[in-house]
């Protein structure tokens, strides 16, 4: 099976969504962290991340990052959610999207269907 490489804006736009449901006190460094995420491998639904530039650690959050979000179908049906895990040192590590449907995703949900049940 061939996994298309999501763009790196549509990954940096869905990671900052679900950053702004994290704990305030990690959203800063794991926001500066998400300018610079790089796709490493992985299909849409646990794509492997790395933060390629210069960003602090989020030494304080813990892993998965509390507060994922879920997401919602174009009838607010609530079909999956997200979550943001980070490596040992507490940068961004993976964003994983699971489901409730009876099929896989096949591709990463906007932005704007992301949000709190």
């Amino acid at each position: 099976m061939t996994v298309a490489q999501p763009p790196a804006a549509a990954i940096r736009s869905l990671v900052r969504r679900v950053i702004e449901h994290a704990p305030t006190d990690v959203r800063a460094p794991l926001l500066a962290q998400a300018e610079t995420l790089e796709y490493v491998d992985g299909p849409v639904t646990m794509m492997r991340l790395r933060v390629a530039g210069e960003a602090a650690p989020a030494s304080s959050a813990v892993s998965p990052v509390p507060g994922g979000p879920h997401v919602f179908d174009d009838h607010e049906d609530a079909i999956g959610g997200l979550i943001l895990w980070l490596d040992g040192d507490g940068y961004i590590d993976c964003l994983e999207y699971w489901w409730v449907t009876d099929d896989m995703p096949p591709e990463l949900p906007s932005p704007s269907q992301v949000r709190r049940s």
